[in-house]
């Protein structure tokens, strides 16, 4: 059974991204994890803290996420294959973060989903850590959702999953990006 919780980071040279992985095996079938993806009732329980959020079931529907942070999320649907492909831009007024995508996968008695989240590599460790921490926490909490037992944000868990994931993927992301192009922020940075 695929159960990546912790997620994959790495450098697609094609598009010039880097891509964000989550695998997850899901006990439930496909059609039921499809419809609660789309299910605008149940988005503010697991990709969005704030009612009122948006993604019309079909190619080129509105997507409108409204969040607390970072700007309301806001674009339309770029792929629409029924019980198998979601995408869109994760885009907010103040910036575009990327694209991001759901496969949906018949297993044997459940469903395996991935999610894809392709960014510029530009953006450095702390961009990337944040994110991957973010997707995972989101996951977690579509999965608790489509059980019917909600849970919100769990902020001790993201802060330690962030240092998990800064250790993980710092090489990585280092090599990567031009140091003139990205600094640390000082609490990650190491001595040489």
């Amino acid at each position: 059974m695929l159960d990546d919780r912790h997620g994959i980071l790495t450098y697609d040279q094609e598009s010039d991204s880097i891509l964000l992985q989550f695998g997850r095996t899901i006990a439930s079938r496909p059609r039921k994890v499809w419809r609660h993806l789309l299910d605008n009732a149940h988005l503010q329980e697991w990709l969005t803290n704030e009612p009122g959020g948006l993604i019309q079931r079909r190619l080129g529907g509105e997507v409108f996420l409204p969040t607390a942070s970072s700007g309301d999320i806001i674009g339309a649907v770029t792929v629409f294959e029924p019980e198998s492909r979601l995408a869109f831009p994760w885009t907010a007024l103040a910036f575009d973060g990327g694209d991001v995508q759901w496969l949906i996968e018949p297993a044997e008695t459940a469903t395996t989903m991935w999610f894809e989240y392709y960014d510029d590599p530009g953006l450095g460790l702390d961009h990337f850590a944040r994110s991957l921490v973010t997707w995972h926490l989101v996951l977690d909490r579509f999965e608790a959702s489509l059980a019917g037992a909600p849970i919100p944000m769990d902020y001790d868990r993201w802060e330690q999953l962030y240092i998990d994931y800064v250790d993980r993927f710092r090489h990585m992301i280092e090599s990567l990006v031009p140091a003139t192009a990205y600094q640390a922020p000082k609490e990650l940075a190491t001595e040489e």
